[in-house]
């Protein structure tokens, strides 16, 4: 699997399995209920491009896209960030 697709379902969480998915390129939550970056990212570091737009993430937390090295992107817009913590 290269990408996944799961915007516009009012999911409030993304599910564990997603960490296995080892060669997951892109991914696609837009339009959901999710509140924070699913922490279920940290372990997918295949992943390049991160749709969260439209959501309701007040917080960003570095920490669970610390592994993501490949990111080139992402999209958080139209969500209520206020707030960026850093990893260290």
């Amino acid at each position: 699997v290269l990408g996944t697709e799961t915007g516009g379902n009012q999911i409030n969480a993304l599910p564990w399995s997603l960490a296995k998915l080892k060669n997951l390129k892109v991914l696609k939550a837009s339009r959901n209920l999710l509140d924070s970056i699913p922490k279920c990212l940290e372990c997918s570091s295949s992943l390049e491009d991160i749709d969260l737009s439209h959501n309701l993430i007040s917080t960003l937390d570095q920490t669970n896209l610390s592994k993501c090295g490949n990111l080139k992107v992402l999209n958080v817009s139209d969500n209520s960030v206020h707030r960026i913590t850093r990893s260290f």
